[in-house]
């Protein structure tokens, strides 16, 4: 079922219809702070995990299974439209990731955006309940030579406002399922105009710890740049304990990376991601403690709690959207305790 926090919206055993509900923006904007976060769940129904998320940025702010909590989310997250994302959880760089274009947003401008709303829902018949969300037409500008992108729209124009670009019109759709050990999620994306497009993405991933180091593996012998130099990276293991910034950006990953932590309940807590191959690349971040200090929205020892692990397409060659087809991309992160 999918419940609101306080009423059901919707709900569904084995192959019932699916869900269409809208959100109403508010008028004039409101922000959320960190209580309105995760308005929405999405259980299973066997007990073994759920997600929350919230229409805003269709944003993923919790996700439980194996018995603990995966994610993390600032105790100073809010949401501001059009402003500020919210901290933690999984933000949704796109069309755009971080300043590589200017022009479609820093890191996009979709997870900002309170145009989403929940497009369809059901539980595949193996007891897998799965949900997307919709984002309202977004009009890109496009150099039709290039394919890049120089502006963007919420509502149509009446026509382009560069010189020589053309308007196209773009659906982006999200799809998350709740699997018994993992959760996957899917983007689509669907160029409804003419002119083809290019674009760059990442699904910037807060995972929780619940205590320093972490160890992450399947890294070794690729290139990248680290701390915004070149670097290849030659160790078996990399060993992140909070206390300096990691900025790492890897090139041309094709395996799973894990990575290791203490459990809630001890033990080793191991997560695994696998994606597709047109997300190519793979970044590790954590603010380190100094960083930390000038992030308005973190919490004090907050750097301690998280590592980012976010496959996307970043440095690679940006992925191009010919007119009238769909791109798809995904990412899939499975538990285990050991």
């Amino acid at each position: 079922m999918i419940a609101a926090a306080t009423s059901l919206v919707g709900g569904f055993t084995g192959r019932m219809l699916a869900l269409a509900f809208t959100r109403a923006r508010s008028s004039p904007p409101i922000a959320c702070d960190g209580a309105d976060l995760g308005a929405f769940e999405l259980p299973r129904q066997d007990g073994l995990a759920a997600i929350k998320f919230c229409l805003e940025g269709s944003h993923v702010t919790s996700w439980v299974c194996s018995g603990e909590e995966q994610l993390f989310l600032s105790d100073e997250a809010n949401f501001v439209p059009d402003k500020l994302a919210i901290r933690g959880g999984v933000p949704i760089c796109w069309p755009a990731f971080n300043e590589r274009n200017l022009k479609a947003g820093k890191h996009g401008i979709v997870r900002t955006s309170e145009r989403w709303n929940i497009y369809a829902a059901d539980t595949d018949p193996d007891g897998t309940p799965w949900m997307e969300l919709e984002h309202e037409t977004c009009y890109l500008e496009v150099d039709s030579k290039s394919c890049s992108i120089v502006g963007y729209h919420f509502d149509e124009p009446s026509s382009a406002q560069v010189a020589e670009a053309v308007v196209v019109p773009t659906t982006l759709r999200m799809r998350f399922e709740v699997k018994p050990s993992s959760l996957r999620i899917e983007m689509h994306v669907k160029n409804d105009g003419k002119t083809a497009f290019a674009f760059s993405t990442v699904l910037h991933s807060y995972f929780g710890v619940n205590q320093m180091p972490v160890t992450v593996r399947g890294l070794q012998g690729k290139s990248g740049f680290k701390d915004g130099e070149p670097f290849t990276d030659s160790d078996e293991e990399v060993v992140i304990d909070g206390s300096l910034e990691t900025q790492r950006l890897y090139l041309g990953v094709e395996g799973a990376v894990s990575w290791e932590s203490r459990a809630a309940g001890g033990g080793t807590r191991r997560l695994t991601l696998t994606k597709s191959a047109n997300l190519p690349d793979v970044v590790l971040w954590n603010a380190g403690e100094a960083g930390a200090r000038g992030i308005g929205d973190m919490e004090d020892g907050g750097h301690l709690r998280y590592l980012c692990v976010e496959p996307g397409i970043c440095e690679s060659a940006e992925a191009i959207v010919g007119a009238g087809e769909t791109w798809v991309g995904w990412q899939e992160v499975s538990v285990e305790v050991i």
